[in-house]
């Protein structure tokens, strides 16, 4: 009687990691594709060389006091690092990033002293940019970029807290760039 049990077991076991390795293959492959938010007009993409020259710091490095030849070569970019299948409120945090800056930043998007992109954090290509910045979980990065290499940037993590608070979400995003493109005026 006890060999009949382990054996029931053992197909009971069988059978659940079967179906649901069968449930994650049937929703992987009926996935549908995401779709990407409205592009900003004046947005321009990362350069990879800008994303081969990250800087890794604990915290936010202190930016230098930008000089005169400096202030023609200095921007500002906020990128969303997201994961390839996205959630409802990944979704939501780009979007209000992106209507963040278009709102608040449009002559600076203009300018080209702050762009916008959005990178798919699980894409080979863009692992190590993930390991310098010690990204964990869909986040937009503010980075400033003084001669095409990082300078400074942080990680805007509260905006998970954020999110479902669109005025202060708003807030915050326009607060971090904004002190970010002082340091380059």
């Amino acid at each position: 009687m006890v060999r009949w049990v382990r054996v029931s077991i053992t197909v009971a076991l069988l059978a659940f990691v079967a179906a649901s390795v069968g449930t994650l293959v049937a929703r992987e492959v009926a996935a549908p594709e995401p779709v990407p938010p409205p592009a900003l007009a004046q947005a321009q993409p990362v350069e990879s060389a800008l994303t081969a020259n990250v800087v890794a710091a604990p915290a936010p490095v202190a930016a230098p006091i930008p000089t005169s030849a400096s202030k023609a070569t200095c921007r500002v970019t906020v990128t969303y690092f997201h994961n390839t299948a996205r959630c409802v409120t990944c979704l939501q945090i780009e979007r209000q990033t992106h209507d963040a800056l278009a709102e608040a930043f449009s002559a600076e998007l203009a300018a080209g002293t702050l762009t916008w992109a959005t990178v798919d954090m699980e894409e080979k290509e863009n692992r190590h940019v993930v390991s310098e910045y010690s990204l964990t979980k869909p986040t937009p990065v503010v980075a400033r970029v003084a001669n095409g290499v990082v300078t400074s940037w942080e990680a805007l993590d509260e905006v998970w807290q954020r999110v479902h608070a669109p005025d202060r979400f708003a807030t915050y995003i326009v607060d971090r760039v904004r002190a970010h493109l002082e340091t380059c005026r």
